[in-house]
């Protein structure tokens, strides 16, 4: 008997063909996709954004009051990823976004209570708000979720976990690899080279090099940036001029404190450490960060584990970071750090983990980048490559001593890598990855994504 499913996305110019192939296939699914420009899916209900739950509430139907406490227990969780839209103009207040957690809650308790499934899948990682409700409900149902989590790491890769707390853990599910990755290489230059986007047409948008450019000019003229785009767009009312001074206010005072609190040369004769900031808001700090998605948070702890005559040195992302989570507190709490060095956002990446003694972040690719050149890296959140041989994910009961004394080779590394990459699935679910790729089929990767949900679904006895 074929599983009942509730499957979350799978609406995107990629992954729209799916959910109908299985129902061809017998699958009964409840189909819950998002209405975004450029998206011509059918989903069952259109969700993903508040507008589509907030006209007609939903009381909490009955024998969900525990089920509720406990999912309440990650509201700081939920509170970092409902912001994210509402953080440049600080439309909503914390009350606001909590009655959003309820009703989104409200919803699909409901939803679960009447309509019961066997698994709830997601194209992607849970990381919009009332999908990151779903998924708490769903644990503290005991319902089965599988979840895709498309990389940019290797091209037509996927990887994929039954819970956000498995990341990065190889043994945890099954290798379902049908084409091999590219080979280990040493050295810190690990990155793929990425396609002109234009050579695939399913893409939302397809950027234009001029206007990338001149975005990038406009977000360090903050004058022209806020006013400018509210007069463009039309959006001339009180309100939307209050928006545009209020998000003019918070740009200068971020361009302002960046500036001040960035150093230009690093020139150093004591040991450092090489901390790479994540983007913000991004949904690595958000699903897999834990606690640490407050990033000085974990430099801070990362100063007390290394001698106190060692530096660490922080550099901002290399693509344009926002205001946003990196406010006048933000600066004032970095430098307040002894031993923190600011490194100017356009020092080489490369050249600093070189000369480290190691690499630490919450889960990004520059520890990757780091095992492969022989250096150490230490993750402060869950990442995908901590499988991998000199990869350590940092603990209250991890010390400096045992950390330092752990030594690897380049062909212990290459026995992990294989694991690792056995647990890579082929598919890609993201429109902007399909355009990097140029050898997309969308017949194929729909093939290619039912196979692995498949092959999951019977890994987990519901097929």
């Amino acid at each position: 008997m074929t599983p009942k499913l509730l499957m979350y996305g799978f609406s995107n110019p990629v992954t729209d063909a799916v959910v109908p192939s299985l129902r061809k296939k017998g699958f009964q699914v409840t189909w819950f996709g998002l209405d975004e420009p450029g998206y011509n899916a059918a989903p069952d209900r259109f969700v993903g954004k508040f507008s589509k739950f907030s006209k007609t509430p939903l009381p909490m139907p009955n024998g969900f009051g525990e089920i509720h406490a406990k999912c309440f227990e990650s509201i700081i969780y939920f509170l970092n990823i409902c912001i994210r839209p509402y953080g440049r103009y600080f439309e909503k207040n914390l009350f606001d976004m909590i009655d959003e957690f309820n009703i989104y809650f409200n919803f699909y308790a409901q939803e679960l209570s009447k309509n019961k499934v066997d698994a709830i899948l997601f194209s992607y990682a849970p990381h919009d708000a009332d999908a990151y409700v779903l998924y708490l409900l769903a644990k503290q149902l005991g319902i089965p979720t599988i979840i895709f989590y498309p990389g940019t790491y290797f091209p037509n890769k996927t990887n994929y976990l039954f819970d956000l707390n498995d990341l990065g853990d190889v043994t945890l599910v099954p290798k379902l690899s049908k084409t091999p990755v590219p080979p280990l290489k040493p050295g810190v230059n690990q990155k793929l080279e990425r396609v002109d986007y234009a050579v695939n047409p399913y893409i939302v948008k397809q950027p234009n090099k001029n206007s990338v450019a001149l975005k990038r000019w406009l977000k360090r003229h903050p004058l022209i940036w806020s006013y400018g785009s509210t007069l463009l767009h039309g959006k001339w009312t009180m309100e939307e001029f209050a928006n545009a001074y209020t998000s003019f206010k918070r740009k200068t005072t971020f361009i302002r404190d960046e500036k001040r609190a960035m150093v230009s040369t690093l020139d150093l004769e004591a040991p450092y450490v090489y901390f790479p900031l994540h983007l913000q808001p991004e949904l690595v700090t958000a699903l897999y960060a834990g606690r640490y998605f407050d990033q000085i948070s974990a430099i801070e702890q990362l100063a007390h584990f290394i001698p106190k005559h060692w530096k660490i040195v922080v550099k901002e992302h290399p693509y344009y970071q926002s205001e946003y989570q990196r406010g006048e507190g933000f600066y004032k709490r970095l430098l307040a750090i002894p031993n923190v060095i600011f490194i100017h956002k356009n020092t080489s990446s490369h050249s600093l983990i070189e000369h480290s003694e190691f690499v630490a972040s919450i889960t990004g690719a520059a520890g990757y980048e780091a095992v492969c050149a022989g250096k150490k890296s230490l993750y402060f959140g869950k990442s995908v490559f901590k499988s991998l041989a000199g990869s350590f994910t940092y603990s209250d009961t991890l010390t400096f001593d045992d950390f330092m004394k752990s030594t690897f080779t380049f062909d212990e590394l290459k026995e992990t890598y294989q694991p690792f990459s056995q647990a890579l699935g082929d598919g890609i679910f993201d429109t902007f990855l399909a355009a990097e790729y140029g050898e997309f089929n969308k017949e194929k990767n729909t093939e290619n994504i039912e196979y692995l949900i498949l092959e999951l679904l019977k890994y987990k006895s519901l097929l």
